[in-house]
């Protein structure tokens, strides 16, 4: 046998027993902080997400709704019978083991937070046994939503809901046409209002007008705690889960409804603030539904043997003695647990030693490495082997104590030897924000090189913009004036919609690769947030793909020239501040992605795009999150996209970049920071008096 029971003893002895005793709730305590120590850094982000991020604020209520559901249920839980399972220690140990590799070299929250929850289910399940599992199955996974789901994934889930969201929106607009005289067509992701007036149809993009899509997850979590937060046989909570999904996804359709109607009163009321306001009132209907299919669960007909009843609970009491620990068996489970964590870490490193070619630990061979490497797995194997026997062994008691005592010192040294490596390798898990030199939005200058402004979008609506993820942004019109045009031979083409003037083209330019709209977002202070590019953007916005590759883009200036102090940089001088600085380039050579596709209406488009990340050029947005140091302090990346209305051809379009960024990408280093400065400890400057040292220098 492999387990052994705790909790069956005598009606004496039951008021001794470890979740009521002071022993028990000591060790409840104790286990509780280096748990959360261990896991100090994803807690503290994820509420960080929670507190600041309104499309993920559900994240602060999940604990609480765990809490609250084991209260509801506490005297179930008390009469549920426990036991030492040692099935989870394996779990305790791999979700360790996940933890760290989800720090580096995933670097995914995710990784983090769902092995996190495998650690708690492991001592859950090695503590209290299978039975005391499946009572805290629920409250334990409930954790999940807890969780902010990769922006990687979410996005391509949001991107199908969104247009899910939008068929359902155009038929309910479409069956209210009659009396409201507005038709609606769907055109990918986008909604062609017609009001049957004079003029093109007002559009309105799902993507923009439904920014919270990522409520979804609020949807899908107070489906799941309705369905267990009150007492329903397995197959009703099933079936509530199940319809979580569909009346998310119904109550979005009736959101960006609502906002269609809207727009005969006044598109304004579409926008911004109020537009969020429709979104949060949608919670109401969504748990109305969710409500109303509980009820008709519960009415239903149950023709196999009516509800469960719960289990009677057993008779407790406070223990009224002292402290009782078995300390020969505590301090054998601790240098075991201590043992098989210090093995473990010793196998990471080197292991990392490999992935990173010797970049950890620089003096050790390959050979050495690898040797070693084997050495360190086969006696953590052997750790967790031995204390698998050990817990097999004893009584209860000495089985409970030395359970206690492994995870104590598994979570003691993981959480000490996590603290120690992060401050001695003085790695940076969480990244500060860099401010720009130079603001994008207002302080670009009008001119690169023969690149003319001509024309200047307006700042986006707030909803757009919290869809963005940044205010650190502008879109502009270039004119390549070395064609002989003049800025002012340029007339601007205009129509007046619902939504005010809207630019639709330009008079004055006939030939194709003489304008250029240019995008660029700029991001700090993030390591998973990955921006919109068009190969994402324009799918999920009906378009079909056509082609996408990455080209190196080679740039060239007269005064580049080679850094002598930094290499891989080139500098340029830059006069677009009323001053004249060198400014360092990550290269003369990017590589950028080239992507064409073409929308349901037949018009090809073709864009370019790179990024430029903590002093790098990178041209995957994949690409963006691998590319920062764990033990950079800050972080940044800016997203570089252009498209040169008329050319569709990839060449043509990279061809035209290459003169373009020559002249603007100086432009863009300037204003963003510095990253040898920020290295060098020289940005940002520090706030307050400076030191002795610094006033001598």
């Amino acid at each position: 046998m492999t387990s052994t029971p705790v909790s069956n003893l005598a009606q004496a002895t039951y008021a001794e027993n470890h979740l009521l005793s002071k022993t028990g709730k000591t060790w409840a305590v104790l286990l509780g902080v280096l748990f959360i120590g261990f896991h100090w850094h994803l807690v503290y982000r994820m509420a960080r997400i929670g507190w600041s991020d309104p499309d993920w604020s559900h994240i602060l209520a999940i604990p609480f709704i765990s809490l609250y559901y084991i209260q509801l249920n506490r005297r179930q839980i008390m009469a549920t019978p426990r036991r030492v399972c040692i099935w989870g220690l394996p779990l305790v140990i791999a979700g360790v083991a996940g933890y760290v590799l989800g720090i580096y070299p995933i670097r995914n929250d995710m990784a983090m937070g769902y092995s996190m929850i495998l650690s708690l289910f492991g001592i859950t399940l090695l503590l209290l046994g299978p039975a005391m599992l499946r009572r805290l199955c629920f409250p334990i996974a409930f954790l999940v939503f807890a969780i902010k789901v990769s922006d990687a994934i979410w996005s391509m889930v949001a991107s199908k809901m969104q247009t899910l969201a939008a068929q359902g929106a155009v038929m309910l607009l479409e069956t209210t046409s009659g009396l409201s005289g507005m038709h609606a067509q769907l055109r990918g992701s986008t909604i062609d209002l017609d009001y049957g007036q004079p003029g093109a149809p007002t559009a309105m993009n799902v993507a923009e007008a439904c920014a919270g899509m990522r409520m979804l997850m609020a949807f899908l979590a107070l489906g799941v705690a309705l369905a267990f937060l009150f007492p329903r046989l397995w197959w009703q909570r099933l079936i509530m889960i199940l319809l979580s999904a569909p009346i998310a996804i119904l109550v979005n359709a009736l959101r960006v409804a609502v906002l269609g109607w809207l727009h005969l009163i006044d598109p304004a009321l579409a926008k911004d603030d109020f537009h969020i306001l429709v979104g949060m009132l949608m919670l109401l209907p969504a748990a109305g539904l969710l409500m109303l299919v509980g009820w008709c669960l519960d009415k239903a007909i149950i023709i196999e043997g009516g509800r469960r009843k719960p289990p009677a609970p057993l008779p407790f009491a406070q223990d009224p003695n002292a402290i009782h620990i078995e300390r020969d068996a505590l301090i054998k489970g601790i240098i075991i647990g201590a043992v098989t964590v210090a093995l473990l870490g010793i196998s990471y490193l080197l292991l990392i030693n490999r992935l990173s070619l010797g970049e950890v630990i620089q003096w050790l061979s390959a050979g050495a490495s690898s040797a070693l490497l084997a050495v360190s797995g086969a006696l953590f194997l052997g750790c967790i082997a031995f204390a698998w026997l050990r817990i097999r062994s004893g009584n209860e008691r000495h089985q409970l104590a030395l359970s206690q005592g492994v995870l104590g010192g598994i979570l003691l040294t993981a959480a000490l030897g996590q603290h120690v490596a992060i401050n001695s390798m003085e790695v940076a898990l969480t990244k500060k924000p860099l401010p720009l030199r130079h603001g994008l939005a207002l302080s670009f200058p009008d001119d690169a090189g023969d690149w003319k402004l001509l024309h200047l979008d307006p700042p986006l609506s707030k909803d757009i913009e919290s869809e963005l993820g940044t205010d650190e942004y502008f879109n502009r019109y270039y004119l390549n004036t070395a064609s002989g045009l003049m800025v002012s031979d340029i007339t601007k083409k205009t129509e007046k919609t619902k939504l005010g003037e809207q630019l639709v083209g330009w008079d004055g330019v006939d030939e194709p690769g003489l304008l250029a709209r240019v995008h660029i977002a700029y991001y700090t202070g993030m390591l998973d947030t990955v921006p919109h590019v068009p190969d994402r953007c324009w799918i999920a916005g009906g378009a079909l793909p056509l082609s996408r590759e990455v080209k190196t883009l080679n740039l060239s200036r007269p005064d580049y020239r080679p850094d002598p102090d930094h290499k891989g940089l080139v500098l340029a001088d830059s006069n677009g501040f009323g001053q004249t600085k060198q400014v360092r380039l990550p290269s003369d050579k990017i590589d950028a992605v080239i992507f064409s596709s073409i929308d349901p209406n037949d018009n090809v488009k073709t864009a370019a795009y790179f990024f430029l990340a903590s002093g790098k050029a990178l041209a995957s947005n994949n690409d963006v999150r691998f590319s920062f140091n764990l033990k950079d302090r800050y972080s940044y990346y800016c997203k570089v996209e252009v498209m040169f209305p008329g050319v569709t051809d990839p060449k043509q379009v990279a061809a035209l970049s290459e003169d373009l960024f020559s002249d603007l990408l100086p432009e863009v280093m300037a204003c963003l920071p510095d990253w040898t400065e920020v290295q060098a400890g020289k940005y940002p400057k520090k706030v307050g008096k400076p030191s002795q040292k610094e006033a001598g220098e």
